[in-house]
């Protein structure tokens, strides 16, 4: 993986408008002296989570906080990030962007627009970084704009495999990949076009088996993102 940098910005919170730039993986976050990120949110814990790297990926683990982490809405303990994704921790509402390749401390970033209302707790993107006139108007409860990078996990891009895979990894992935293909090819080919409703019908017994790959799908993400402890 190329060097990395991560821009953190805080969209909602007693923190909101600030800007935290081009940080590298290893990212503390919390409201206890120390941490990379400080935050003045009561409910966020001391060392509420952290942010590093795994060498493919950019993950965020919760650090047995008391009122947990949300990536995009969603509980986790740890979950990778990508461009866009909003953390959630008390009454904050983090956004990251990450920097691939090397990079100076001048350097702008690609951003997109989006005009930040406190109606409007989790964007998915902002326009610029907030100069120090935005960040006073945070401070008085005014609308204001600033950075966010690409929408996340709304993207329809798939993520890419590890490069690192062994044989016997690489083989258990393809059984459970041949195992999802098979129940949604299923699913497709049994579906109906209703043109005059403007609808796609399926037989109850396919809507079922597509609820039931969902369920399988999310017990084996939890297994993951929330192992037992044994």
């Amino acid at each position: 993986m190329d060097p990395v940098t991560i821009t953190i910005a805080v969209v909602d919170g007693p923190d909101r408008g600030r800007v935290f730039p081009n940080l590298k993986p290893g990212i503390s976050i919390g409201r206890e002296e120390g941490n990379t990120v400080l935050l003045r949110d009561e409910r966020v814990s001391r060392f509420h989570a952290k942010i590093y790297s795994t060498g493919d990926e950019i993950v965020i683990t919760d650090l047995q906080s008391t009122n947990g982490t949300f990536v995009n809405g969603d509980p986790i303990r740890f979950s990778p990030l990508t461009s866009g994704d909003r953390i959630m921790m008390g009454r904050t509402v983090l956004v990251v962007h990450i920097h691939e390749g090397s990079r100076s401390d001048d350097e702008p970033s690609t951003f997109s627009i989006v005009q930040v209302s406190r109606d409007v707790p989790a964007p998915d993107k902002l326009d610029e970084l907030p100069t120090p006139e935005a960040d006073e108007r945070a401070k008085k409860g005014e609308d204001f704009e600033f950075v966010v990078g690409s929408p996340g996990r709304s993207s329809a891009e798939l993520p890419p495999l590890p490069s690192d895979l062994t044989q016997g990894q690489k083989a258990r992935i393809i059984r459970i990949l041949d195992w999802i293909h098979r129940r949604l090819r299923s699913c497709l080919w049994s579906a109906v076009e209703d043109p005059s409703a403007q609808v796609v019908r399926i037989p109850r017994e396919e809507w079922q088996r597509l609820v039931e790959t969902i369920a399988r799908i999310t017990e084996q993400y939890r297994e993951l993102v929330e192992p037992s402890e044994e």
